[in-house]
């Protein structure tokens, strides 16, 4: 898993995974196909408004960046004063395996903490949404945003693999999302179910394409640094061909004003982040299967 640099306009956010513009897998024409889905994970530096993104397909290196001894970690706290805050250059290793990411320290000076509790080197520990993991004193807070399924069980001997039905016929699809690593994802999934795949980062890029051409299917985000999904929805909804366009919510807002204003707005399905991709596919295939339909999820 190679390192990548922040977008010059978001300081903030530093990126680590897959790249963003490599090729996508052709789909297949009849039947199933078993794909390698990364789990999309954000730690936020605790006491800063730092974030870092990695996708968890492989083996993921915490720690401190020393090319003078080969070492480079996909998530470098060499920038978050990780030296003075104990961070050893090859802290911990984040993986995920059986439905499940999992952590382990590897031998640190200082020791991982999940919650508090001292993790013993070189033995596996499960992550959960929400855990703060500190790294010698370093803390992080972790965020899942998007995992293979739904299903909190272990699977043994998934891998992150996950069996994507060839749903679609080619419809059309406009994603509207300002995380691309989220865009990314998603696409590779549904394209290879089936859809043509439309990305947009911005609500002025997803206004012109739908006025361009009413895709078949809208999937966005509710909560966009520049504005609010409510104002594409009801851009759509306006339109006298939108009235009846399926529209899916993705969102880290779960309950409450939004959850009810969109659905008042017109969202047919609603899903709260993380995000699970058999969970997505589900509920494209009820909305395509519907036309639409309110579900929560």
């Amino acid at each position: 898993m190679s390192a990548h640099k922040a977008n010059p306009g978001d300081k903030k956010t530093g990126f680590l995974g897959i790249d963003p513009n490599a090729p996508l897998l052709n789909p297949a024409e009849t039947g199933p196909l078993e794909l390698v889905i990364p789990w999309v994970v954000e730690f936020r530096v605790v006491g800063t408004t730092d974030i870092l993104k990695a996708h968890i397909e492989d083996e993921v290196l915490i720690g401190r960046n020393d090319p003078a001894r080969g070492v480079k970690p996909e998530i470098d706290l060499d920038p978050f004063n990780g030296q003075d805050k104990g961070v050893s250059r090859r802290h911990a290793l984040l993986y995920a395996r059986d439905n499940r990411v999992l952590l382990r320290d590897e031998g640190s000076a200082n020791g991982t903490f999940i919650n508090g509790q001292a993790l013993i080197a070189r033995q596996d520990y499960r992550l959960h949404d929400g855990d703060r993991v500190r790294l010698g004193q370093l803390e992080l807070q972790t965020h899942f945003v998007i995992k293979p399924t739904v299903n909190e069980q272990t699977v043994v001997g998934m891998n992150n693999l996950l069996t994507v039905p060839r749903i679609g016929s080619g419809q059309r699809i406009l994603l509207l999302d300002d995380d691309v690593y989220v865009l990314r994802v998603i696409r590779y999934v549904l394209h290879n179910a089936g859809f043509v795949v439309i990305e947009t980062q911005s609500a002025a890029d997803a206004i012109r394409e739908i006025d361009e051409a009413l895709p078949d299917i809208l999937i966005l985000e509710l909560l966009l640094a520049e504005t609010s999904g409510l104002d594409i929805i009801r851009y759509v909804r306006q339109k006298p061909d939108g009235k009846t366009l399926p529209i899916m919510a993705i969102t880290t807002a779960v309950a409450g004003f939004k959850m009810d204003e969109a659905l008042r707005q017109g969202v047919d399905v609603y899903l709260g982040k993380p995000v699970a991709v058999d969970e997505l596919l589900s509920g494209v295939m009820n909305m395509l299967s519907s036309g639409h339909g309110r579900q929560e999820g």
